[in-house]
């Protein structure tokens, strides 16, 4: 940061817009050298404010906080009041973990968000549809389709596009954005309940009570189904809470993915593994790939630096390697051992993976020639997410029709 800026308070507050982290990480190094400007002390004391976590929740807040809990929690309980076996229980779980997962959000995005009635029922609608299709779809408690385990699988993607849609937000990468924050927040919620659930169990059983058999059916699964609202509430109302930690973890582990992908590739190519046969291995190169879009993704949400940009040039290069070989071992699967609707569908979610990286790794590389924006990289990140939707509205919806729900 220039010093001359310390005379001129416009410009101050100008930068300070464009680019909050890094105003922050810059500040706090200059408030150390001028102790005794009074516009130096003002930010200090500002910056300071603004990263305190206040955790503020209104009425209605309070209210939908506990609607959920009775509501959905009432519903996830649903398989052991019923008296379901826990084959039965995994099935009901498999269709219906998505509803359970973005109801709360979907509910206070409407409550938060201005949306004409007209758009509101539309959304219900939709939803309603889904959610009585998924649970038509036939299924064999012992041995579930491969279509309904994928429909099962996607549903969530469609539900989570559909959260994106009220979230209500020009630029996309918004709402991305807000996810990896999301998950941080309720990352550490998890695993707070988690714990003060471990306890009260532990202590109860000290004084002779066994809480194993109803506390976690009836206390701790209604609790998570609160995490999501709690979640959102505290990122969007105190974004100083969580939204330094994304791209915190992104600098750190995007070299590390880096040197982990490179050295895979050596590795492998030196191991004999035969990919074209092993489910698993393509599994797993799919999470890889999520993995690194989401790298990219909270990684570009950090201060803007060259050598980091670099590197997320070289690993989207990497992973698009990566990306080719789990594409020729499905295409060697296809035409070895036939068509099925697992293979389809990961020959389609690798296909659109692959295409999206080439798009993100050709903005990385315009942005490092200076030819492109860090928010151009970010859009194109965030303008592909509805072709991710509709591929999972055609395997949840289409493909169990058309393999004959099998």
């Amino acid at each position: 940061m220039n010093t001359n800026y310390l005379e001129n308070p416009e410009q101050l507050e100008i930068l300070y817009r464009k680019d909050k982290v890094h105003f922050q990480e810059i500040f706090s190094e200059l408030s150390h050298s001028y102790p005794d400007s009074p516009l130096v002390s003002f930010w200090h004391s500002r910056l300071k404010f603004d990263q305190q976590p206040v955790i503020s929740f209104s009425k209605s807040d309070v209210l939908q906080i506990f609607a959920t809990i009775f509501v959905l929690g009432t519903y996830a309980t649903f398989p052991f009041w019923s008296g379901k076996t826990e084959e039965e229980a995994s099935v009901f779980f498999l269709k219906n973990i998505g509803y359970l997962a973005f109801s709360s959000l979907i509910i206070y995005f409407f409550r938060t968000r201005h949306h004409s009635e007209k758009v509101k029922w539309m959304i219900v609608a939709i939803l309603a549809v889904l959610g009585i299709y998924i649970n038509l779809l036939p299924a064999e408690a012992t041995n579930p389709s491969d279509t309904l385990i994928l429909a099962g699988i996607h549903l969530p993607l469609i539900l989570w596009g559909i959260t994106g849609f009220v979230f209500k937000t020009s630029n996309r990468f918004e709402f991305l954005r807000f996810n990896g924050d999301l998950l941080v927040a309720a990352g550490i919620l998890f695993l707070s309940w988690m714990l003060m659930s471990g306890v009260t169990m532990g202590l109860f059983e000290l004084i002779g009570f066994r809480l194993e058999q109803y506390y976690p059916r009836y206390v701790l699964i209604p609790g998570l189904t609160a995490i999501p609202i709690l979640a959102a509430i505290t990122v969007l109302r105190n974004t100083g809470f969580v939204n330094q930690v994304s791209p915190w973890v992104a600098r750190i582990f995007s070299p590390l993915a880096l040197v982990m992908l490179s050295l895979f590739l050596i590795f492998f190519l030196q191991s004999g593994k035969d990919p074209f046969t092993d489910r698993d291995f393509l599994l797993v190169f799919n999470l890889i790939l999520i993995a690194v879009l989401a790298l990219i993704l909270f990684s570009l949400s950090a201060a803007e630096q060259r050598w980091l940009n670099q590197v997320l040039f070289a690993l989207s290069l990497v992973t698009i390697l990566v990306n080719l070989t789990a594409l020729s071992a499905i295409v060697y699967r296809l035409a070895d051992y036939g068509l099925t609707p697992n293979r389809l569908a990961i020959l389609g979610a690798n296909v659109l993976f692959l295409i999206h990286l080439l798009l993100v790794g050709n903005k990385l590389r315009l942005m490092l020639s200076g030819k492109a924006s860090r928010e151009q990289v970010l859009t194109s990140l965030g303008n592909y997410l509805p072709v991710y939707i509709l591929w999972a509205g055609v395997v949840t919806i289409l493909f169990p029709v058309l393999f004959g729900f099998k």
